[in-house]
């Protein structure tokens, strides 16, 4: 069994096993914080089983544009290891005339957001926005019940050269386009 169906079982279990110790009153404001954790594993996840056209051995860059629910999770894991090759996250300004800004390569896009502020980010998130306000994104979040899914634009992928691993594309709800040759 792969390491990324471990993981995501032993994710689970650890969220049901939250759900059972929560309080019937308590259960909406945990699930709520449960979601947001659960969609930042997912981003993570994704970045690592993500092949970057870069050498990434030292920092992985994220910006963010508008209100994603996964955000501040992901800004309290700053500095964590994410990629193969052991590249530390870091969460840039959100301001894009910072100098920073330009060395964008994961761009999470929420609500109210706009590819605009990162054009040069390698890969788009699409984290609680509207996919039809944002067409470029690579990766999309979507929340389908009480489920977490994601669906892959091949496209948008191929053309800033990232590949994504085999075990990312056969977990996707959607594939939308193909690498091609």
């Amino acid at each position: 069994m792969g390491t990324f169906v471990v993981r995501v079982k032993l994710a689970l279990i650890l969220l049901c096993l939250l759900f059972a110790n929560s309080t019937a009153g308590n259960r909406r404001a945990d699930f709520s914080a449960d979601e947001a954790s659960l969609r930042a594993a997912i981003i993570l996840k994704i970045i690592h089983l993500t092949s970057w056209p870069i050498e990434l051995h030292k920092n992985i860059n994220f910006c963010s544009s508008g209100v994603s629910p996964s955000m501040d999770k992901l800004r309290e894991m700053q500095g964590t290891r994410i990629t193969k090759q052991q590249a530390e996250m870091q969460i840039l300004a959100n301001d894009p005339r910072a100098s920073e800004a330009k060395d964008c390569h994961v761009q999470i896009l929420g609500a109210g957001g706009s590819t605009s502020n990162h054009q040069e980010a390698l890969v788009v998130i699409c984290d609680d926005c509207e996919a039809s306000d944002a067409p470029n994104t690579t990766v999309e979040l979507l929340k389908r019940k009480q489920n977490i899914r994601f669906n892959l634009n091949l496209m948008e992928a191929k053309k800033n050269n990232i590949r994504f691993s085999v075990s990312l594309l056969e977990h996707a709800e959607k594939l939308r386009g193909h690498y091609g040759k």
